[in-house]
């Protein structure tokens, strides 16, 4: 064979094997692509079937739970003076609490029942902005149809108390405990009298304990040490929780 030949063949196969590892490089990669993207889909499909099975589970949850109290206050009870009973507490918690809060600030009037009823008022608006964004239904039972996720009052409640707590502890243990106590009790009655479901209730109660916490942090590290030197934002403080109180109060008092 000539070395023109010879040549010409070397650079054949050279081109030949070249070519095959090429086309085994992209179709590696093209299989490697491949099966990442299966296997993201097949972890978004089982994450997705995953929480939509725990979310149907829960609304079963509370609707058994809902049934299984109705039938035994119904059974044990007769005429069901403690579900009205448990109702008329419900019902006039917003009342109690709101008047409570508004004879608390003009009696005291300080900068820290100022900054609290305040943090309290935003902490509800904050909660009714949400429930508005993510606009989940209450369950199939529930005595009302608006959004309920999440509760407005177990927000506010878990608000009151842990904000309470937080502030009682170092002096007023006791004190700081029955606020707690009052909050467990009056929070899971949203869920007995047919308002809201188990999930509304939770989400509504830990953002409550967290909006207390942030508040008070804020306050303590930021807010408190200007307005205890400064008379004139003190006044502010106190006339801005006062307005706040006040439309709270007869939105609360408008609404059903």
């Amino acid at each position: 064979m000539s070395g023109t030949a010879r040549r010409y063949s070397t650079q054949s196969c050279s081109a030949a094997i070249s070519h095959s590892v090429h086309r085994r490089v992209i179709l590696g990669v093209a299989r490697s692509s491949f099966q990442k993207t299966g296997l993201q889909s097949f972890i978004k499909r089982k994450t997705s079937s995953h929480v939509s099975t725990l979310r149907s589970n829960l609304s079963k949850l509370t609707f058994k739970w809902r049934c299984m109290v109705s039938k035994r206050q119904e059974t044990q009870l007769g005429s069901g003076n403690l579900l009205d009973f448990l109702n008329l507490i419900n019902d006039s918690t917003k009342y109690v609490v709101t008047l409570a809060a508004g004879g608390v600030l003009v009696w005291y009037h300080d900068i820290y029942v100022s900054w609290c009823l305040l943090g309290s008022v935003v902490a509800v608006y904050v909660c009714k902005a949400l429930k508005r964004a993510i606009n989940m239904q209450r369950p199939a039972y529930a005595r009302k149809q608006d959004p309920g996720m999440p509760s407005s009052h177990a927000s506010s409640l878990a608000y009151l108390a842990v904000y309470l707590a937080i502030a009682w502890k170092p002096a007023q243990p006791a004190l700081a405990f029955t606020g707690l106590l009052v909050a467990a009790f009056l929070i899971p009655l949203r869920v007995i009298l047919g308002y809201h479901s188990i999930p509304q209730v939770v989400i509504g109660a830990i953002l409550g304990a967290l909006s207390a916490s942030g508040w008070n942090m804020f306050g303590q590290h930021l807010i408190l040490p200007i307005l205890k030197s400064n008379p004139t934002c003190r006044q502010l403080l106190a006339a801005a929780t006062l307005a706040a109180l006040v439309c709270y109060m007869v939105i609360a008092f408008r609404s059903k």
